[in-house]
């Protein structure tokens, strides 16, 4: 217990990570940026409110002595988004995302903005790419998933629900239930899709889309495109009305 010396401690990535939480251009900053720089991420992380304010000009005058400084750009849209100031902030993101692509924290934002437009063309690639160097992230994996099958590829969209249920998350996320529900039903599957529909209902039976779920399952028994003794149905909904080439997943967004 005298003794301190453990050997060597090699660190790896957990769930082949390749993305960098933390920037490498920081290493490469002069002292002034670095300090500059500090100082704005601390009034970002004010503890009563962030003072986006006074952030911008220290960040701004961080990336004047480095501009490739990719945390300095990623923290500087923050403090810009913070102000309401949405398409400077994106800019400032996109900006980091260019001066260094392994770094994971300004994608994050851009995905939020992505969905907010309801995006499905710029969110597929945004969330391919963190993906790709962060796998283990269900709710991106899911996010994903949905813009595929907005984007018309269904293929897509099943193989990246079927690795949230591969990794045992289908349940903490009821969106995948729909989103392969929705996949199925295209398919002329409506038995597997009414199953993952009860599976959604099981999991979530209050939650915002369970009526128009109910709703599809009534509609399909009435319709006879189900055997009603194979899936347990509700009795009849409230009257929401939706086609049934469009299931209850296409009206919803992550």
């Amino acid at each position: 217990m005298n003794r301190n010396n453990v050997g060597t401690i090699v660190l790896r990535p957990i769930n082949g990570a390749s993305g960098d939480p933390v920037s490498l251009t920081t290493l490469t900053a002069p002292t002034r940026a670095r300090k500059a720089y500090e100082k704005g991420a601390k009034a970002l992380r004010s503890v009563d409110e962030p003072d986006y304010a006074t952030a911008i000009p220290l960040l701004e005058r961080a990336l004047e002595l480095h501009p490739e400084f990719a945390a300095a750009w990623e923290a500087l849209g923050r403090a810009r988004q913070g102000l309401g100031e949405t398409a400077s902030a994106r800019e400032a993101f996109e900006r980091s995302v260019e001066i260094d692509d392994r770094f994971l924290k300004p994608y994050l934002p851009l995905i939020e903005m992505a969905i907010a437009k309801k995006d499905w063309t710029e969110l597929e690639p945004l969330t391919d790419r963190y993906l790709a160097m962060s796998p283990g992230n269900m709710k991106l994996r899911l996010y994903n998933s949905f813009a595929a099958l907005k984007n018309g590829k269904s293929s897509k969209a099943e193989a990246m629900v079927e690795m949230i249920g591969n990794a045992g998350e289908m349940d903490n996320w009821p969106m995948s239930f729909l989103i392969l529900a929705e996949v199925r039903s295209r398919r002329g599957e409506f038995e597997e899709a009414a199953k993952l529909y009860e599976m959604y209902l099981r999991t979530l039976p209050y939650g915002q889309y369970s009526e128009v779920v109910k709703r599809t399952l009534y509609d399909w028994r009435e319709l006879q495109v189900i055997d009603p003794a194979d899936v347990k149905l509700p009795t009849a909904p409230q009257a929401v009305r939706i086609p049934i080439a469009s299931s209850a997943s296409a009206a919803v967004a992550p």
